[in-house]
């Protein structure tokens, strides 16, 4: 795979490959270490292994010997159910159990390196669509010391696999579509599949995967308990997705209302975000969030220059909250792609800086006309 070409004020002004190693190297043992240290302060969940919730189940069952399943929370004890998880995730948890005495600490390890992983490829991912040293250095920065990517390597949840999956498929994409070969499109593949085992929905974001590909191509620039114990999961599935379409039929007005308020709930927050996370860090999320979405906000507004290139997280955003209005929605289902508004955060910051120096200069060029031309 190529080097990413950086751009800086326009101009081109790549990283030369050495310099590229060594700063996912920086960025990489800059985020482990932030991480160990959080693992060190903070500890792992204090509920793990027990709080590791249906995935955790399943994997426990697998280690028992009860195989692939899952008593859907005790309603199906007699025939529990074998497809309710995808299973990235227990893939993980199961090897934790099997291979370590203390899998909580192993998950939470893993979890640092994987998360430090997803720093280098935010890096990465913002080298390449903006195409500025600047934005990406800043980007890396930020997502090594994200407080929530740095905290929740010490909660066994899948965030933050799913997470440093989702991110490598976004670089691979991204460097695919202007340099396309076998080999980088045979990993760019399998690297959404492998999502895909852990995040089944993503499969639906794939043809607008394909389709920033095309436009970047190098050519151009209520049921009964009792009925719930009973019936096969196929049934399950329908009659859940027949009751959804029934309330849509029957309470239009209201089940509008319900995907705006859903939908204000992933991009903002929602009721219930400390239910499982201490509110002694989430007291200072919040503030830190609403800083980080004005600027997003602003850096959004100013990607348009290169919408094309940016276009794949534009994608990426819109898929991610249209699917979970759909579903139950938590502050922290968002938190899969929060780490990628700090590209257009860092974007806005250096846009500003660009400018506020552009007018010193000029300011000085006004109260001096004798100067020397500055170059």
């Amino acid at each position: 795979m190529s080097t990413p070409q950086l751009q800086t004020s326009g101009a081109t002004d790549p990283y030369s490959r050495r310099s590229l190693v060594l700063i996912c190297i920086a960025i990489f043992v800059l985020a482990l270490a932030l991480r160990m240290v959080a693992l060190a302060v903070v500890g792992v969940s204090s509920n793990a292994p027990n709080y590791w919730s249906e995935s955790g189940t399943v994997a426990q069952n697998l280690i028992s010997g009860r195989g692939y399943t899952f008593n859907f929370y005790g309603l199906r004890q007699a025939q529990p159910l074998q497809s309710f998880m995808p299973p990235l995730f227990i893939w993980l948890l199961y090897a934790c159990l099997h291979f370590s005495t203390q899998p909580a600490l192993a998950l939470a390890a893993v979890h640092a390196v994987l998360s430090s992983l997803t720093a280098v490829a935010i890096f990465l991912l913002a080298a390449q669509l903006s195409g500025r040293k600047s934005v990406a250095l800043l980007s890396g920065l930020a997502a090594a010391g994200y407080p929530v990517m740095v905290l929740m390597i010490t909660i066994p949840i899948s965030l933050t696999l799913h997470l440093a999956v989702l991110a490598w498929a976004l670089v691979f994409t991204a460097l695919l579509a202007p340099r396309p070969n076998w080999l980088l499109a045979l990993v760019t593949g399998t690297t959404w599949g492998v999502l895909a085992l852990g995040r089944p929905a993503i499969v639906a974001f794939l043809p607008l995967v394909l389709l920033w590909l095309w436009w970047n191509r190098r050519t151009r620039q209520d049921w009964l308990q009792e009925e719930v114990a009973t019936i096969s999961e196929v049934d399950l599935d329908r009659r859940q997705f027949q009751a959804g379409l029934a309330f849509i039929r029957q309470q239009p007005k209201e089940w509008l209302a319900l995907m705006s308020e859903k939908a204000v709930g992933f991009l903002w927050f929602r009721q219930g975000i400390g239910a499982l996370y201490d509110a002694k860090w989430t007291a200072y999320y919040r503030p830190l969030y609403v800083i980080l979405l004005i600027l997003t906000i602003a850096g959004l507004a100013i990607s348009t220059r290169r919408w094309r290139q940016y276009s794949l997280l534009y994608l990426l955003f819109v898929f991610y909250t249209a699917i979970h209005v759909f579903y139950n929605v938590q502050t922290r289902f968002r938190w899969e792609i929060e780490p990628f508004f700090l590209i257009f955060a860092a974007l806005c910051l250096v846009e500003v800086y660009d400018r506020v120096s552009s007018a010193v200069l000029a300011d000085a060029d006004r109260l001096d006309p004798h100067a020397p031309d500055r170059v």
